[in-house]
């Protein structure tokens, strides 16, 4: 595992926290786990981040995330204050998120706002699950009505790719029921029984792709007023 600031974290006495940080320096690896502050977290407890910046590359094999490659039992994983992600490219084979490569088992809460600012280059997965926000998540339920994405956001994956999750299993989405821009647009996102939506950005792929979610089993949507 690899981290711009911790490459893993397991069984601590507390939850964790992350505050005022910045890192920008590339994150490499050849391996799993990979993200820009934390490559691998299970730690039975809460993990906050709070008004942190993560601006370069991060790069791995499996389970890449913008702040964090996997994040496993975890009580909650805390988006509070400001944060900022302005990567250049987060790439991997599987598992390739915004934020997070994968989720397990853990409540993911954006409570402020999270800006995801990526160029064209921005979120590529080259064999499977690439999300805006996760590449994947299960027994998960994630909230991201804060979350704010440049219209250049471009999420990438042969198979599942969604622009906040590329697959979603036995989970539930909390969202608006639209994305959020920094320009302050606004885009729908489609309910099931819609077939087109004005979405920005890029979502590619061959297989189960998707403006906000490539690929859900088990799983629900839910729309906040």
């Amino acid at each position: 595992s690899a981290g711009g600031l911790i490459g893993a974290i397991s069984s601590p006495s507390g939850e964790c926290s992350i505050s005022s940080c910045s890192v920008k320096t590339s994150i490499k690896a050849k391996n799993d786990y990979v993200g820009g502050f934390v490559g691998w977290g299970d730690i039975d407890k809460d993990l906050n981040i709070t008004d942190c910046n993560m601006e370069s590359y991060v790069r791995g094999d499996k389970y890449v995330g913008g702040f964090v490659g996997i994040a496993k039992n975890i009580g909650i994983l805390r988006l509070t204050g400001t944060n900022n992600i302005r990567n250049k490219n987060i790439a991997g084979n599987t598992s390739v998120g915004g934020i997070v490569g994968k989720i397990d088992d853990c409540k993911m809460n954006i409570n402020g706002p999270t800006n995801i600012l990526f160029g064209h280059n921005g979120i590529t997965a080259n064999k499977m699950y690439a999300g805006g926000v996760a590449g994947e998540a299960y027994d998960t339920q994630i909230y991201v009505s804060f979350v704010k994405y440049n219209e250049a956001l471009t999420v990438s994956s042969d198979f599942c790719a969604g622009g906040i999750v590329g697959y979603l299993s036995n989970s539930t989405l909390l969202s608006n029921n639209y994305l959020t821009y920094v320009s302050g647009a606004k885009r729908a996102i489609p309910k099931k029984d819609q077939f087109d939506a004005d979405f920005n950005g890029n979502v590619t792929g061959r297989n189960r792709i998707g403006g906000a979610v490539g690929f859900a089993t088990n799983s629900n949507i839910k729309y906040i007023s």
